[in-house]
């Protein structure tokens, strides 16, 4: 089980983002946004290519963390994020050091712009 607020330890090649949500009650939707605890936006539509948004989908929800991190979305080597909570029933609260971790992996895979990310939930 991942600690509430941490990253798992990051894989050298990074594929994709999994954000676990299991037991927070949120609600999947087509346009989720991750922010930390002060509002920042993390990952939303804006941070994506639009047109790959489009084609794919922000996130890939899943049922399972397993599912979830085998996914063609996050490939083989995700690093599994543990979401805090949630805002507005659709939207994740994830740790400023967890932001942090995936803004520098984003800087190096774009994996954000891509949007190779999936979300477990209930």
């Amino acid at each position: 089980k991942v600690p509430e607020g941490t990253a798992d330890v990051v894989p050298k090649q990074v594929t994709g983002i999994v954000i676990d949500a299991v037991g927070l009650k949120l609600k999947p939707s087509m346009s989720p946004k991750v922010f930390t605890k002060d509002h920042t936006l993390v990952y939303g539509l804006t941070k994506t290519d639009r047109k790959m948004a489009e084609e794919i989908g922000l996130v890939v929800w899943e049922k399972d963390r397993s599912v979830a991190q085998k996914s063609e979305r996050v490939k083989a080597s995700p690093v599994i994020i543990k979401a805090m909570g949630v805002s507005e029933n659709t939207n994740l609260i994830i740790s400023p050091t967890d932001a942090q971790k995936i803004q520098e992996i984003n800087e190096k895979a774009k994996l954000l712009t891509h949007c190779k990310v999936a979300i477990v939930i209930d």
